[in-house]
């Protein structure tokens, strides 16, 4: 059954007549509010209204100036990382996150997987099972923003999937 998703953006033009598109993006690391561009491998979608307008209105120059898409998805193939991750993919996340941070961890957190959800080589592991979407947690200050504990975040890989209201 398909499932309700929505996007925000202040991008007017994030949508072509085949519907949203998988573009650029940009991530915030938090550290004074800076942001760097990347490469989407995906649609990155939500499964709440008003975590939809906190995205777009964070990312628009005013307030005013962004738009919230709305899409039915059939996620019959989404791979559920809100509870746990697979050991395949925690080995091959961790070889990612580890020279990248300096660090040794042994397991992953949630906030690796907005990192990890750019590499490549990290979405190819989840394309090759057969997944055609990817959800999990959304980080706590942006819940608390957004006023909904139950949003997840959901990284859409096969547009096709996805229909446009």
């Amino acid at each position: 059954e398909p499932t309700p998703l929505f996007h925000g953006s202040p991008h007017t033009k994030a949508i072509d007549q085949e519907g949203l598109k998988i573009t650029k993006g940009k991530r915030s690391h938090g550290f004074l509010g800076a942001d760097y561009d990347v490469d989407n491998l995906g649609i990155f979608m939500t499964d709440s209204q008003a975590m939809a307008h906190n995205f777009g209105s964070n990312r628009a120059y005013l307030p005013s100036e962004y738009k919230v898409y709305s899409a039915y998805a059939n996620l019959d193939k989404m791979l559920d990382l809100t509870k746990s991750i697979p050991r395949n993919l925690m080995k091959i996340g961790l070889g990612l996150v580890n020279p990248w941070n300096g660090t040794k961890k042994t397991r992953l957190a949630q906030r690796d997987l907005w990192w990890l959800l750019d590499q490549p080589k990290f979405v190819d592991a989840i394309k090759e099972q057969g997944y055609t979407a990817v959800k999990f947690k959304e980080d706590a200050n942006r819940i608390k923003e957004a006023g909904d504990k139950s949003a997840s975040t959901i990284m859409v890989l096969d547009r096709k999937i996805m229909m446009l209201i």
